[in-house]
């Protein structure tokens, strides 16, 4: 599918919204593609393994404020985002050029895990997360490791549950 305001779009999910409309629930996700490029889209039916992390692609239809995923499927040409969750959340900059390249680190007792920011929306959400306990995804990408979202301890366990509740219904469905 392609032709005027569709794009193929591939990249991870670096957050999930849900908001109840009249026709039912719209699920807003933030895509961050490989190049650092960040997309909302609109879908209204996910998939029962999307979660926050997800390596997608799928045709993005261009509307007024955002784009609508179609065909989404989970990307097998990314490399899946592992979870790690540490204790603490550290945010620095490195100078590339003219350029600032976020860099997110996380600790805890057994794990330390360093890297880039793949895009500016995992930035913010970065910041509001100093020095607190979370859970960090990283994917390693062709042009090395990096994070690609941060979640709460808590957004992730209720991530996880809705995950398994989904699941669940799919499975009583079939």
């Amino acid at each position: 599918m392609t032709g005027a305001g569709v794009k193929q779009l591939m990249g991870y999910v670096s957050n999930i919204s849900a908001k109840a409309v009249r026709e039912g629930v719209v699920y807003t996700l933030t895509v961050s593609t490989v190049s650092g490029e960040e997309y909302l889209v609109k879908v209204r039916q996910p998939p029962e393994w999307l979660s926050v992390g997800s390596a997608i692609t799928g045709a993005a239809i261009k509307t007024e404020e955002s784009y609508q995923l179609q065909e989404m499927t989970e990307a097998k040409e990314l490399q899946p985002s592992r979870v790690v969750e540490v204790d603490s959340l550290e945010l620095s900059y490195i100078e590339m050029g003219d350029e600032k390249q976020a860099i997110i680190t996380g600790r805890s007792a057994s794990k330390y895990v360093s890297a880039p920011v793949l895009s500016q929306s995992v930035v913010k959400k970065g910041e509001k997360l100093l020095k607190e306990r979370c859970v960090i995804h990283v994917a390693d990408l062709p042009t090395g490791k990096k994070i690609v979202a941060v979640q709460t301890v808590k957004e992730h366990r209720r991530d996880s549950v809705l995950k398994r509740l989904l699941e669940t219904v799919g499975e009583d469905v079939r």
